[in-house]
């Protein structure tokens, strides 16, 4: 899936990506189908943060993060960079969904635009160092490019599951 949108596929410069984040369509496309790709209609439909579906998203996010502060020797810096993306993505892509802040991980538009959030920052590292990008962190960001939410991973298909 290449959308002409996508500020990885268009520049690796870390600035050109951050000021490309204004130009991403959060969420602007849930529920519609996407040939061959898994999709749910409604919010209601996402399996949950408990779900290993879900987890498994999570958990290699967590693992990626955290190998960039075992590794590199600019932490502060690449914490610095981590927030402001984090800061940036949740600022723009909170508006375009029932987003509440008082919400728990249960609830599907908050953790939407968390992981929105979240990809984000981990492809603004990887582009800060110039660390390739792992496979899977890549296709999940052309989801968000696309307006998507990929909120779940099928092993069946392998792969994700998107609103």
């Amino acid at each position: 899936m290449k959308d002409s949108m996508d500020p990885i596929t268009n520049s690796s410069d870390i600035d050109e990506f951050r000021r490309a984040l204004a130009r991403v369509p959060w969420f602007s496309s849930p529920g519609a189908p996407v040939s061959g790709a898994i999709c749910i209609e409604d919010w209601d439909d996402w399996p949950g943060p408990e779900d290993r579906s879900v987890v498994s998203i999570h958990l290699a996010h967590q693992a990626c993060f955290d190998s960039f502060f075992a590794e590199t020797g600019d932490k502060e810096g690449l914490k610095t960079l981590w927030k402001a993306v984090l800061s940036e993505v949740m600022d723009a892509a909170r508006h375009t969904v029932p987003f509440d802040e008082t919400e728990d991980s249960w609830h599907g538009p908050t953790t939407a635009v968390w992981q929105a959030g979240w990809t984000a920052a981990l492809v603004a590292l990887h582009l800060e160092v110039q660390r390739e990008m792992p496979a899977d962190l890549l296709e999940q960001w052309k989801w968000f490019c696309a307006g998507r939410w990929p909120c779940a991973w099928d092993e069946r298909s392998a792969g994700y599951i998107i609103f």
